[in-house]
């Protein structure tokens, strides 16, 4: 467990232009798809584990994320599943 601090730095660090480049296009906004909001930290957070199995799917799996593009870089679903681990001390 790291300090909660911590993982929101990181967050901004990795994750945000994760989101920026593949997720904030549709997952922003009044109306997202099915509610989902992915363009700020709670919201993610509250999901991660979401993000986690959409993003490390096979391509042709049903409700594959990112649609638009192929598999995320190795760099990025490592800093995802990062992401997933780090847990907060409150």
């Amino acid at each position: 467990p790291v300090n909660c601090g911590t993982i929101e730095v990181y967050y901004y660090e990795n994750i945000a232009p994760i989101m920026e480049a593949y997720c904030i296009d549709c997952h922003s906004g009044l109306f997202p798809p099915k509610g989902l909001l992915l363009d700020n930290y709670l919201s993610v957070r509250e999901v991660k584990f979401d993000i986690l199995d959409r993003t490390t799917r096979n391509i042709d799996d049903e409700g594959f994320m990112p649609p638009q593009s192929n598999t995320l870089s190795d760099v990025e679903l490592a800093n995802i599943q990062r992401f997933y681990d780090l847990k907060c001390i409150e």
